[in-house]
């Protein structure tokens, strides 16, 4: 009664499949949510104001990702929660962030706070980018020279 060596090697083999087939479908979604950033970031009236339905704090996290920006602080402890409500969030003015003022990190704060601390000036104001989060968000951004940079 013992297991043959082709039946674990057959188990290994679909697990392995398994867990590459994840990662790749993930990795693909990950280019396609870059490239359609990228595109409204070139042409914002690309796709005529149209918002997305997501979490804050879940699409910060994989805009950052996607553009390899790193992240300080974590989002369910700073009052930010996975299972917050789904807004609906323009994302032009956050691709606009990303693509033109070069964030170098981004910084979950209390409470509902994100600090983006960027290395060029801002083409958007922090305002617009409330808005775009449907105003359930605080943004802070830090500037060069703006006394709050490290």
């Amino acid at each position: 009664m013992g297991v043959s060596l082709a039946l674990v090697f057959h188990c290994a083999s679909a697990l392995a499949l398994i867990l590459l087939s994840a990662w790749g479908l993930r990795r693909q979604r990950e280019l396609k949510f870059l490239r359609a950033l990228i595109a409204l970031g070139i042409n914002p009236a690309l796709h005529g104001g149209r918002r997305t339905a997501d979490v804050p704090a879940r699409f910060v996290l994989r805009a950052a990702r996607a553009f390899g920006v790193p992240v300080a602080g974590k989002p369910n402890r700073t009052w930010f929660s996975y299972n917050d409500a789904v807004v609906a969030i323009e994302p032009a003015p956050i691709a606009q962030i990303f693509l033109r003022a070069q964030v170098y990190l981004i910084q979950f704060k209390q409470p509902r706070t994100i600090e983006f601390h960027l290395a060029t000036s801002s083409p958007v104001q922090a305002s617009e980018l409330e808005a775009s989060f449907s105003g359930k968000i605080r943004v802070n951004l830090i500037e060069p020279g703006d006394p709050h940079a490290p």
